[in-house]
């Protein structure tokens, strides 16, 4: 019974690709065909546009085949299989999200295939199967894995006459490492960076050492614009070494490992991370390299220091030290980390800044200040910093932490900070962010943190909410 069904089915399917319907949508000239296929949301609803003849399927599989999402070793197959029969499947794919399935078994080789196969691929989201559940690969199995991932973006950058991944323009690579759950930038790797039309880069779990620079070229040529480092191990040549190859960086989410060294036992690099409080200095020449172009900076630091490594001697702290990026109009810093603080304000500022933001677990309101009018601002990020110089330009002031219990003083202090900083032309925010059980890199499926506005210039409703009182640590 299901065989004759599935025959009966499938000569349906022929007979409908055979007959030529009669109805409005097909007295349209192509153009407009098309631009109301293009206006369809539902992608069951093309699939069945795509049945109904094969003038309508030839202006509908463009947009069917624009976007694939791949889990598995079957899906792959599936794929490969489809747009290897139609060139033109192939051309029409622009995005790629390839979150493998723990669960299911991938076909590395097949991965490989497609991305030599889709020339016009703009988009890519790549996360290997085991960062979710932690089971990491053994040596030899990784090798395989990782050779085939590479080998479209090695031929990318080879002197072959047909390469891939010539337009891909945004790139997302959730990796691990052989039995680890960090991976390296290193000779075979730094081919990623390296795709000539590349704007957009998000690498998480990655070691970026010092033996980076012996395989840096001399000269910058990446394209990258945007740049977001999540959770890794970085050291001050290799960030250095890095940041040397984009022509004109713009953002930069500089992010050292806070929440996977606690979770793994895997050996870090003592010299990796805290960059700026082990030596401003140095994390600011390397920074500086895009001192010409950069216009938002996110800095993420541990809130507190893995004792269990080596603590790298600390150096004197730099002030002015974004004094010459004339372009900086918004800085993050999330954990707590002084030196960062008079790096941007103290002494002078960078002249364009507009936006200031502070991320803290749990910020510190103390209780009981002196009397002064501007002892509500000696516990302002930022602000705090010795001989801070305020720019005119900026407007705004940020705090975002966890959920807290606010008393009548802590609000008093909140309050005054906020009219003291109104004088300074600068409006006063502070969010809460609800707990999650989930830290970064955010995976395929995970939710992101959510925020709260609870003062902005007055206390919203959000500050009395009883769902918003959560236990959480005061900053010391």
């Amino acid at each position: 019974m299901r065989l004759k069904l599935m025959i009966l089915k499938a000569s349906g399917k022929i007979a409908a690709m055979n007959t030529t319907f009669q109805f409005p949508l097909l007295d349209l000239p192509n153009e407009l065909i098309a631009n109301v296929i293009e206006h369809v949301d539902s992608r069951k609803t093309l699939r069945k546009l795509n049945r109904t003849c094969k003038r309508i399927q030839q202006l509908t599989e463009p947009i069917l085949y624009r976007y694939a999402l791949i889990r598995d070793g079957d899906r792959t197959r599936d794929l490969l299989r489809s747009v290897e029969h139609q060139p033109a499947r192939a051309k029409a794919i622009h995005e790629l999200d390839i979150p493998c399935d723990c669960r299911s078994a991938t076909w590395f080789e097949g991965l490989a295939r497609l991305l030599e196969t889709t020339v016009n691929v703009k988009r890519l989201m790549l996360e290997m199967p085991q960062v979710n559940n932690g089971e990491f690969e053994d040596e030899e199995p990784y090798e395989r894995m990782t050779s085939a991932l590479l080998r479209p973006f090695q031929a990318a950058i080879s002197d072959a006459d047909s390469k891939p991944l010539q337009k891909l323009q945004d790139l997302v690579l959730h990796l691990n490492g052989a039995e680890s759950p960090y991976w390296t930038l290193d000779r075979t790797t730094l081919c990623i960076i390296q795709l000539p039309l590349l704007r957009s880069l998000t690498l998480s779990c990655v070691n970026i050492g010092d033996q980076l620079a012996e395989h840096v070229p001399h000269a910058s040529f990446a394209s990258l614009k945007h740049l977001i480092l999540e959770e890794s191990n970085i050291t001050h040549q290799g960030l250095r070494a890095l940041l040397s190859l984009p022509r004109a960086l713009e953002n930069l989410h500089l992010g050292e490992n806070c929440h996977n060294c606690h979770h793994f036992e895997d050996v870090i690099d003592p010299a990796a991370n805290n960059l700026f409080n082990n030596d401003p200095a140095a994390t600011l020449e390397a920074i500086s390299q895009q001192s010409h172009s950069l216009k938002t900076l996110v800095y993420v630091t541990p809130e507190l220091f893995n004792g269990w490594r080596r603590k790298m001697p600390k150096r004197s702290a730099v002030d002015a030290g974004f004094v010459g990026f004339h372009l900086l109009e918004e800085v993050t810093l999330h954990g707590r980390c002084p030196n960062f603080e008079r790096a941007v304000l103290s002494s002078r500022a960078p002249p364009t800044l507009k936006v200031l933001t502070y991320q803290i677990d749990q910020m510190f309101w103390p209780p009981y200040l002196d009397s002064s009018a501007d002892a509500p601002l000696a516990t302002i990020p930022f602000i705090r910093a010795p001989s801070s110089s305020v720019p005119p330009s900026l407007k705004t002031l940020r705090i975002i932490g966890h959920i807290q219990d606010l008393t009548t003083a802590m609000k008093g202090q909140i309050e005054g900070a906020a009219r003291g900083m109104k004088k300074m032309g600068i409006n006063f925010e502070l969010h809460f962010e609800t707990w999650s059980s989930y830290f970064p890199p955010y995976l395929y499926g995970e939710p992101l943190p959510t925020t709260t506005s609870v003062y902005d210039g007055g206390w919203n409703e959000a500050a009395t909410d009883p769902h918003l009182r959560l236990w959480s640590q005061l900053e010391d």
